[in-house]
């Protein structure tokens, strides 16, 4: 029956392979989580220059 109930389940080896696979996947989530905060803070880099040039050419244009 126990064996029965394990072959079921898909045994140890199963349950140490979902939890490798978790790992790996908990791992690769923290890269990915670290890699957008890098884009957005890129982002809102980017954001500021361009809003910076429109000022500029604003000012531009009024002194013509």
């Amino acid at each position: 029956r126990a064996q029965r109930a394990e072959a079921a389940l898909g045994g140890d080896r199963d349950l140490v392979g979902a939890k490798e696979r978790v790992s790996t996947l908990e791992a690769e989530n923290r890269q990915l989580v670290a890699r957008l905060g890098g884009a957005r803070a890129r982002l809102e880099e980017l954001v500021k220059r361009l809003q910076f040039l429109e000022e500029q050419v604003a000012v531009e244009d009024q002194g013509r």
